[in-house]
């Protein structure tokens, strides 16, 4: 990011990271998915295929309902009294839910990246607004609502929408401000824009595809929304990416992901959530207090 967003609470995420690494060093409690019981895992909102998919090709236990941050298993690690052994879900879920867990240890350990492309997007008519001239910055997703056009880029509040948000919000600031600067109604603007977009990229989408008229644009994966027929595909200045990554519960095993995503089926489903499977690389501390502090504002 070309800004640097600070929060009180930054220094908090790097002591909660150096106490995962030291747990991680045991690595195990018994799950492992390779010749013991099969993982429990959970998928956040939209990414389901690819439990179903790792379900399906025998890696992880069936039937575990999705979940996302701002929920009780975000922060706890059960869904109902099944404990997970793996969330998957983008980067950074995990640290971010750890910031809120009310014991102050912390419930996710380092994550594993699984795939990831560049955030960009798709727009059916050309843009024209402060910001859109080439090369595209993401201002230009901002001048475009004010000048009355719909823009699909998640639910607030979800970590699909503030991976998705966070870039259009970052352009809102000038150099020597942070998030406590932001301005609130205008990011809200831009996410409450569409009212007919659904809770997820991937049902954004297909509605964006095959509904004359839902929306004008939509923000998103860039190896997803490659191909969207009728619409122009840009991928504005600045380094943001969706990064699918699997985060395992401190002390879980993860010795089944390799095998597990290696696995055709799973790497299908992993495309088709809009990444390339194989590539990735996870926000730092500093990038995942940001976007936490992000969410706190977007969200009170």
């Amino acid at each position: 990011m070309k800004r640097v967003l600070a929060i009180a609470g930054a220094a908090a995420l790097v002591a909660v990271a150096l106490v995962v690494r030291g747990v991680l060093a045991g690595d195990d409690d018994g799950s492992s998915g390779a010749g013991g019981a099969r993982p429990v895992v959970a998928c956040s909102p939209g990414l389901e295929p690819i439990c179903d998919a790792l379900a399906d090709a025998g890696f992880v236990d069936p039937g575990t309902e999705s979940f996302d941050l701002g929920s009780t298993a975000s922060t706890t690690g059960f869904v109902d009294d099944r404990r997970v052994d793996a969330w998957i879900t983008w980067d950074p879920a995990g640290p971010m839910a750890n910031f809120d867990v009310a014991s102050g240890e912390p419930v996710w350990a380092g994550a594993e990246a699984v795939g990831s492309s560049p955030v960009a997007l798709a727009a059916k008519q050309p843009l024209d607004g402060e910001g859109c001239a080439a090369p595209m910055s993401w201002t230009c997703v901002v001048s475009s609502v004010e000048g009355g056009a719909s823009v699909a880029v998640g639910r607030i509040g979800t970590i699909d929408g503030v991976v998705r948000l966070a870039p259009i919000a970052v352009s809102t600031l000038s150099d020597d401000e942070t998030v406590q600067d932001l301005d609130v109604s205008l990011v809200r603007s831009v996410a409450e824009s569409s009212t007919q977009a659904p809770d997820d990229f991937a049902a954004e989408l297909r509605t964006f595809e095959v509904r004359a008229g839902a929306y004008d644009v939509i923000v998103g994966p860039a190896s997803g929304l490659d191909g969207v027929v009728g619409a122009t595909l840009t991928t504005p200045t600045g380094d943001f990416a969706m990064t699918l990554v699997v985060t395992p519960r401190v002390g879980a095993s993860t010795r089944w992901i390799a095998d597990a995503f290696d696995a055709e089926a799973v790497q299908e489903a992993v495309r088709a959530a809009g990444v390339e499977p194989g590539t990735g690389t996870l926000a730092d501390e500093q990038r995942a207090g940001e976007l936490y502090a992000l969410r706190q504002e977007i969200t009170r």
